[in-house]
């Protein structure tokens, strides 16, 4: 059974439209990107009458714009956009901004289906290193057009540390430098242990170094008395003092 024209045409179309739509949905996916606001909730963002979602959007238009129309942005013949970004361009995804951790999140990514694209490089949406790039340049100008300072773009942290996350880098330093000086003075301290029983060693070698009197050397005769003994007087004297050796004193 041959298949009517018509319905190969129908179905080539089917396949081709299936095949743009993957490949636009994953290139989206991919170059996607997070940006969070520090210090508001999502009610402070819709009743700020500044319209900080608007503002963000303009901003970041106006800031691709300048950033591509002069660098490599893998647009047109030579890497950079001669059609300026407008707001439209500035694609928030469904369900932003929303509520993340005391702050306000915005996931989008900007459509280059208006500019004029390489055959090798993307077709919907501006590559997320060359987004990433112009919103780190122009965090301040973000900042002042939505009345918020920008703490995260994507998963790295851009504003001013937590208090906690300040915390767990004092803390550590504070501990090695406590255990730095615990172990300062215990070196101190043992040295002068050993310095110490140095210096009572030099001093008993020393003393042990001081010569004895030899008596005999010295033709000196030493003798001993016993204290109990009752040394006589007049001739017995002399003759005792004789039997020991002694001079008698006249």
């Amino acid at each position: 059974m041959d298949v009517p024209q018509w319905v190969k045409t129908f179905i080539c179309l089917a396949v081709v439209v299936v095949s743009a739509s993957a490949t636009q949905s994953e290139e989206i996916e991919d170059n996607k990107i997070s940006i969070r606001f520090d210090k508001v909730n999502l009610k402070q963002w819709n009743e700020n009458e500044n319209d900080p979602t608007n503002k963000f959007q303009l901003i970041v238009a106006r800031s691709v714009s300048d950033y591509c129309s002069g660098s490599d942005c893998s647009l047109g013949e030579n890497g950079s956009s001669t059609t300026p970004f407008t707001v439209s361009d500035i694609m928030i995804l469904e369900g932003y901004p929303t509520d993340e951790n005391a702050d306000v999140q915005i996931v989008f990514y900007v459509s280059i289906a208006n500019q004029q694209k390489s055959e090798s490089g993307n077709q919907f949406a501006l590559k997320k290193s060359i987004l990433e790039v112009i919103l780190k340049a122009h965090l301040m100008d973000i900042a002042n057009a939505t009345s918020y300072s920008v703490v995260f773009i994507g998963d790295e942290r851009v504003g001013a540390p937590l208090d906690g996350t300040l915390n767990t880098i004092i803390i550590p330093i504070a501990i090695a430098t406590l255990v730095l000086l615990i172990l300062i003075t215990l070196c101190l301290h043992f040295n002068e242990k050993r310095q110490e029983k140095q210096r009572k060693g030099l001093t008993t070698i020393k003393r042990g170094d001081i010569p004895s009197n030899d008596a005999h050397s010295e033709g000196i005769v030493l003798t001993s008395v016993n204290k109990n003994s009752v040394v006589p007087s007049g001739p017995k004297r002399t003759q005792a003092l004789a039997e020991v050796g002694e001079p008698a004193i006249v």
